[in-house]
Formats: C-alpha cells, sequence, structure tokens
C-alpha cells in the first residue's frame, strides 16, 4: 500500500546518493532513470482500444462547471445583487418579469457572471456587472444565448 509514498522518499534518496544538486541534474535523473522505472512497473494497457475522451455537446454549458453559484431572490426592481452589483435583470419573452423569482447567480473564474433561473440562462454580465448577452428564444424552441453588446443601464 505504502510502496508508492516510500517509492517517492527513495527517490529523493537517490538524488541524494548520486551526488544530484542542482535542479538539471535532477530533471535529468528525472526523464532518464526515473520515470522510465516507474512507468516499466505501473503502466498498464487501457481497458479499451478507443478514446475515453469525448466531445463536448455544448461548450456554452461547460464555463458553467468550475464556477461559483449563489441563489439570490429578484428584488422589486427586477435586480439581483451580487457582491455589491446590481445586476439589472433584462425583458423575456418567458415572463414579464423575474420579480421575486429565485435565481442562480454563477461566477466564473474569468470574473463574468451569469443569472439562471432554473435551469434557463437569464443573462450574462461583464465582472463588472454590464449586461453582456442576452437569452433569446428561436422559433424552434432552442434557447441560446447571442451576444448584443447592451449595457446595464
Amino acid at each position: 500500500m505504502w510502496s508508492g509514498c516510500s517509492a517517492r522518499y527513495s527517490t529523493a534518496k537517490k538524488l541524494k546518493l548520486a551526488g544530484i544538486c542542482d535542479i538539471a541534474a535532477a530533471n535529468r535523473f528525472i526523464l532518464e532513470v526515473y520515470l522510465p522505472a516507474h512507468n516499466a512497473r505501473f503502466a498498464k494497457p487501457p481497458a479499451l482500444p478507443e478514446s475515453a475522451f469525448v466531445a463536448v455537446a455544448d461548450p456554452v454549458k461547460l464555463c458553467d462547471t468550475p464556477c461559483v453559484q449563489e441563489d439570490r431572490v429578484v428584488a422589486l426592481d427586477n435586480t439581483v445583487s451580487f457582491e455589491r452589483i446590481s445586476l439589472q435583470l433584462p425583458e423575456s419573452r418567458l415572463r414579464p418579469h423575474y420579480i421575486k423569482a429565485h435565481v442562480r447567480v454563477h461566477q466564473h473564474p474569468d470574473g463574468g457572471l451569469a443569472v439562471f433561473h432554473g435551469p434557463r440562462p437569464i443573462a450574462r454580465y461583464t465582472a463588472d456587472g454590464k449586461l453582456d448577452h442576452v437569452l433569446h428564444r428561436l422559433e424552434n424552441g432552442i434557447e441560446r444565448m447571442r451576444t448584443t453588446g447592451a449595457s446595464a443601464n
């Protein structure tokens, strides 16, 4: 069970015993000695011949994975407050307003924000709270986000 952990310590000891004191020599040792031995010991052929990687069906949904999500209630002026920023919700074909609706605010790693009502995105904002994308319902019923360049005034 602990052979992997003790192997790491023995690698450090091997570096010391070999008189390796600088990073370049240590990197050379790892590439030429340690990695081939490690791969020979632990590498296994794949269980299935095809690739385990799959294409992303909807890249827009992928950006929602590594984000902070917080629930909010829409205020009487159809805004949502998030970290001292007031996000004005745009008009929607789905509802006349979102007053008192429970929504979810997503904060993405780049600072961008998105507001969702259930699974549906309402709007996307830049990090400073300016409206970036507005939800539009297409004739065939598919929901998409499109850039409008409008500002949240």
